[in-house]
């Protein structure tokens, strides 16, 4: 849309919960503001007529707006978390928009009438808000807004110039194949020790014994919820000091993987352009993960979902590299799990081989996260417990997702033990180790 001067208007929907009267005039206030400074703005107070379909309307304000302003007070924080209401449906479509592009902008939080220490919804991450709570910041709060929304920086970024001594400097030919940025090896499996010329090397392996047949497992079950969180958060100061960009070499189990993508992505700051992948030839492979790309007969998951008990968690068997379902269902019937019921994703053809490259993986991982978003939405579980068989560089991407989907554990599968187990391994959200108990 174009305003009178013929310059097009960002589009704007407005997302809050009908906390109190107040809060919706505050809202429409604010609206106001910035339909008066250009900002093409919907709201309901103004665009939803009686006998309109609400969800369509939600969806619609979403998808078709350039930005979506999530108006988080403590009570739109807890709905959008709880799955109640209206804010559900919005939470549920938003989630799945990030899904498709996890550094997306489009998600802008205010803090409103907001006092948690946790102010954002999970699903909007660890976003940088704008915090409107103190009413004599509001014109500043508010001018901030606008620069962010007509892309007017108060402090635009100047332009690249060139190096001055260009013409001084030898040329520094790269060896094919070599990186220009950071390369960061992590490692829970064996052989520990040094990495190639120029990486740097995540040890985990003090952590773990080896048993026949070359089986890392932890010396103590609370390793998983004990140590290498701390571990794996002191790695991450690490590597966010690395030159960029940064490559990913995960010698690791797959929880390790999983848990590294909740720390690994564009929402904490640090982005992660490819992944080493060893192939079923046991040659390393590099993929490029950041961008999504469709297999050329267009097939995805086939999920199915399967009653399981009367419990509040849900479990989730994602089977590309084997099927994995009979031995995660032996595993549920036998861990102290609360799961009423069971969700299989599984590929057309699961082997080694059926995830062609990075930009499959990714295509792959936004297409079942998006798919789980509805099922969470809809069940809201208390705990998700996640059964994988897939490769290393498909459980880091599911891990960069993650927050969409709640509180979560992965389970560990025994490989080469004749009891075919899962075991609890990495975990995230309140109560991360009630399955070591």
């Amino acid at each position: 849309m174009t305003n009178g001067s013929g310059v097009n208007s960002p589009s704007v929907f407005i997302s809050y919960s009908h906390d109190s009267a107040d809060h919706k005039d505050w809202v429409r206030c604010l609206a106001s503001d910035l339909r008066k400074n250009g900002v093409d703005v919907t709201l309901d107070q103004w665009d939803l007529a009686p006998g309109q379909h609400l969800v369509a309307f939600m969806e619609k304000g979403i998808y078709d707006s350039d930005h979506v302003i999530c108006v988080c007070s403590d009570g739109y924080v807890r709905k959008a978390d709880d799955g109640v209401g209206g804010v559900a449906y919005e939470r549920m479509a938003a989630a799945a928009e990030i899904a498709k592009s996890t550094d997306t902008s489009k998600f802008i939080p205010l803090l409103r009438a907001n006092t948690s220490k946790s102010p954002l919804p999970r699903f909007l991450g660890h976003r940088h808000y704008i915090d409107f709570n103190d009413d004599a910041k509001y014109e500043e709060c508010r001018e901030q807004l606008l620069r962010v929304l007509l892309g007017a920086p108060a402090n635009p970024k100047p332009p690249l110039g060139t190096n001055p001594f260009s013409n001084s400097m030898p040329k520094r030919e790269e060896p094919e194949g070599k990186s220009s940025g950071s390369i960061v090896v992590v490692r829970s499996f064996p052989p520990a020790g040094q990495v190639g010329e120029g990486e740097v090397l995540i040890d985990l392996t003090d952590l773990f014994v080896c048993r026949p047949p070359n089986r890392p497992e932890p010396k103590h079950p609370e390793i998983w919820v004990r140590d290498l969180p701390v571990r794996l958060a002191t790695a991450v100061e690490t590597i966010a000091a690395l030159p960029r960009p940064v490559e990913l070499a995960p010698n690791t189990h797959l929880s390790i993987a999983w848990y590294l993508g909740t720390l690994l992505n564009p929402k904490g700051g640090i982005s992660i352009s490819r992944l080493r992948q060893r192939s079923p030839n046991a040659q390393d492979e590099w993929w490029d993960v950041a961008t999504a790309q469709a297999p050329e007969d267009g097939k995805g998951w086939v999920v199915e979902q399967l009653a399981w008990g009367d419990g509040q968690d849900l479990a989730l068997v994602v089977s590309a590299t084997k099927n994995a379902l009979i031995d995660a269902q032996r595993a549920i019937a036998t861990l102290p799990l609360s799961v009423g019921a069971i969700h299989h994703a599984r590929l057309a053809h699961s082997s080694q081989t059926s995830i062609q490259d990075g930009g499959h993986a990714r295509w792959l991982a936004n297409g079942l996260i998006e798919n789980m978003l509805a099922v969470v939405a809809h069940r809201r579980p208390k705990r998700l417990h996640l059964f994988p068989a897939c490769p290393v560089g498909l459980a880091f991407l599911l891990g960069q997702q993650a927050d969409a989907l709640g509180p979560t554990t992965v389970y560990e599968f025994l490989y080469g033990d004749s009891s075919r187990d899962y075991k609890p391994g990495m975990a995230t959200g309140p109560q991360a180790g009630e399955a070591f108990c």
